[in-house]
């Protein structure tokens, strides 16, 4: 209930912001992730999954409210692999899959001289897995197949950006979000053999380049 009231008022929010006139920015980076996620087992077979880093690629609006408070949406994706560990799959990759979170957060920013603009932001997020393909070794134990549910949960950031001209910048952030995805396991008939939490937290860190307008 929480965060569903969060949602809704940061919706009202940015509604009412953008009906004013202000200024856009767009920001394009790589990104580095990390997952830092209790292992989850795979149904009835005692197999144990993790997930590590990865690196992928970010995209950022932001519309400035006023000349310090800003509204940001942004969507990361990147490539993850669904490893064994201490069990018949150990050490083998049964699985891979893209993830995507996306987020909308309240950003406050602070313009120094020297073209420095530190800024910190909370918000929410929605954390999604696609493009999951599971592994022979994971095939081996019986999966054959992975539905993923999205998850939603809290976000914060903190970065800086650096002016190089009037309508462009350079920018480096860091991003925490809990996340808690259900993973559903099925047969090679698509009989479903079970469910999962892949739950933890994630850090991510970009750099990249962007544009005023």
């Amino acid at each position: 209930m929480r965060r569903a009231a969060l949602v809704v008022a940061l919706l009202l929010v940015a509604t009412s912001a953008i009906a004013q006139e202000g200024e856009w920015r767009v920001a394009l980076r790589g990104v580095s992730m990390g997952h830092e996620a209790s292992p989850c087992v795979v149904a009835d077979t005692g197999a144990l999954l993790e997930t590590g880093r990865s690196i992928g690629a970010q995209i950022e609006g932001e519309y400035m409210v006023t000349k310090r408070l800003g509204i940001a949406f942004s969507a990361t994706a990147g490539p993850f692999d669904l490893d064994g560990v201490g069990s018949s799959l150990d050490g083998a990759t049964g699985a891979s899959f893209l993830f995507v979170p996306v987020t909308l957060t309240m950003r406050y920013e602070l313009p120094l001289q020297g073209g420095f603009t530190p800024y910190v932001g909370v918000g929410i997020h929605g954390s999604f897995m696609g493009a999951v393909s599971v592994k022979d070794a994971l095939k081996e134990v019986g999966v054959f197949d992975i539905d993923t549910d999205p998850g939603f949960g809290a976000t914060g950031e903190i970065g800086v950006a650096y002016d190089i001209g009037q309508d462009n910048f350079a920018s480096f952030q860091a991003t925490y979000l809990d996340f808690a995805n259900d993973l559903v396991f099925r047969d090679a008939d698509g009989a479903r053999l079970g469910t999962a939490e892949l739950s933890g937290s994630s850090w991510s860190f970009a750099l990249g380049y962007g544009w005023r307008f």
